[in-house]
């Protein structure tokens, strides 16, 4: 850091097919009971009732010289009433697979975490690789999903009753909300803006200087266990970086009704002079919010210097309002 020049400014179907088939079946034992004869003189008169084999009498023709054969008609299935529908034509609905064999329903879920932040998991499993944006209230920022349309974040809850929403750049959506009692206890300080702006937030907690240990920023940002233990402040990056489209956001977030300390932190914004940047306007915004109260948001322009100037930094002082912090 000795070596940069810092500049203060004032701004997812089974098909079952059954065939039925009947046959006919004919016995020769029972044609072999009718034959053919000429009936002599005084024989019982042809059309005498003759005597099966079963004690029945069946009667024969007239005419001596008729021939009388027994046979059985053929059996068939009976036709469908027109219009019906065959077997085979009953379909199962199946659902829709992604290409690792996963159902298509996309799920947005989230549930409270340490530190008062809020665990979101995101499953489109048949959107993979795909961009989206989050937000919640006024934040916003854009992410993508995984090979597998998956994505997981843990983000600050700025207010005790969180709204979540996503939305695909085709416009599908997904929405949720949850309530986290502990969002109370923090500040926040969220600086947003889109592609590589080269942004970042600064706090100087209790009087540290640049580099000390209270100096919080990306480059050292700590986790939200610090803020849980009531140590101090951390930062959360949000958005999908090296791209010169999506919206990012940075947090810095303490836990000011944890605190058994009182004292300042001191916060500023600054802007890294870099090959992306430089010459560019930037145009960015600030918003704070104590006690899960926001306060006015903030638009920021900023020319950056030429290319000249790169690894320089700008100071952006009396942006923020630094925290003045009671002891609880």
């Amino acid at each position: 850091m000795a070596s940069q020049r810092r500049y203060s400014l004032i701004a997812s179907a089974t098909v079952l097919t059954a065939l039925l088939a009947m046959g006919v079946m004919q016995s020769d034992a029972i044609a072999s009971r009718f034959v053919t004869a000429s009936a002599p003189q005084g024989a019982t008169p042809a059309h005498q009732p003759v005597e099966t084999a079963h004690g029945g009498a069946l009667s024969v023709p007239r005419d001596p010289e008729a021939s009388v054969v027994f046979g059985a008609a053929p059996l068939r299935a009976p036709a469908l009433p027109e219009g019906s529908a065959e077997p085979d034509a009953r379909r199962t609905a199946q659902p829709v697979l992604s290409a690792f064999g996963l159902p298509c329903t996309p799920r947005l879920a989230a549930a409270p975490a340490p530190g008062g932040m809020v665990a979101v998991q995101l499953s489109a499993p048949c959107e993979p690789e795909r961009f989206f944006t989050l937000t919640q209230g006024d934040l916003a920022f854009t992410d993508m999903t995984s090979v597998t349309g998956d994505f997981a974040v843990t983000l600050p809850a700025l207010s005790q009753d969180v709204a979540l929403d996503v939305r695909f750049e085709d416009g599908s959506r997904l929405s949720t909300a949850l309530r986290v009692e502990d969002a109370a206890l923090f500040d926040h300080v969220i600086l947003q803006w889109q592609g590589e702006a080269g942004l970042s937030i600064h706090a100087l907690e209790f009087g540290a200087r640049y580099g000390e240990k209270g100096h919080v920023s990306a480059a050292s940002p700590r986790d939200p266990s610090f803020a849980a233990r009531a140590l101090g402040g951390f930062i959360t990056e949000l958005g999908a970086r090296d791209l010169n489209h999506t919206r990012r956001a940075e947090i810095y977030s303490f836990p000011s009704g944890l605190m058994g300390r009182s004292g300042l932190v001191r916060l500023s914004v600054e802007a890294e002079v870099t090959p992306a940047n430089c010459g560019q306007d930037l145009a960015a915004r600030s918003t704070q919010i104590r006690a899960g109260a926001a306060e006015p948001s903030v638009e920021i322009a900023l020319a950056m210097p030429d290319c000249s100037a790169v690894g320089d930094y700008l100071v952006l002082k009396n942006l923020l309002r630094d925290l003045k912090i009671a002891r609880n």
